[in-house]
């Protein structure tokens, strides 16, 4: 009688629990199937918050052109230059060292007067070079100390007139003298001869 009392009292207790477990089960389902997933919320965030991926993705290097401005202002900026470097930046020679050596075999004249490697080379300075394409006389534009291409190297220096013409002359002579410009040698030069050749030629 006992047992069947306290079955009794669990029924009546226990009854609208079970009874609240059965009707609310299906409506949990159903509140997480409306739910949309979590990665279509994360990407809805993002689209409705772009300076989350503006922060989130780095700032990219400073380019060519930062460099060619940065580079154009310094050239601006100076008031002179070695006269060495200038004529490598001017592509006059292929090579620093060769400027600097044809400057200490008196092969280049700022002014009239015998330029030095680290003599300084200004704006409105006049020049007179000698390399393997001829004579220039030059006036300075412009100050460098990058070798650029052949077209800006151009702007930093005006040729005269007569210095154009006068290597124009000197093309068309060599041009009609055609083979008789050049007489071969009966023999191979020497070591001591083409020391001297190469001293001449400032290849070192």
């Amino acid at each position: 009688m006992l047992n069947f009392l306290l079955f009794l009292i669990l029924m009546v207790v226990c009854w609208p629990l079970a009874l609240a477990a059965l009707l609310l089960y299906p409506l949990i389902w159903l509140i997480l199937l409306t739910l949309p997933p979590c990665r279509n919320r994360c990407r809805r965030h993002l689209r409705t918050h772009p300076r989350t991926l503006h922060a989130s993705r780095p700032s990219p290097p400073l380019g060519l052109d930062v460099f060619k401005s940065s580079a154009s202002a310094e050239n601006r900026l100076m008031n002179g230059t070695r006269i060495d470097k200038w004529l490598w930046a001017a592509r006059f020679f292929k090579t620093r060292e060769q400027a600097s050596k044809a400057c200490d075999m008196n092969r280049i004249t700022s002014n009239n007067v015998s330029a030095k490697p680290s003599r300084e080379v200004r704006i409105g300075d006049m020049l007179h070079i000698k390399n393997e394409g001829g004579e220039f006389d030059i006036e300075v534009l412009a100050l460098s100390q990058q070798r650029g291409s052949a077209a800006v190297a151009q702007t930093l220096y005006r040729e005269t007139e007569e210095s154009k013409e006068a290597r124009r002359k000197a093309a068309e002579e060599r041009k009609l003298l055609g083979p008789m410009a050049y007489a071969a040698p009966s023999k191979r030069p020497t070591k001591r001869d083409r020391r001297l050749i190469h001293s001449f030629r400032g290849d070192y």
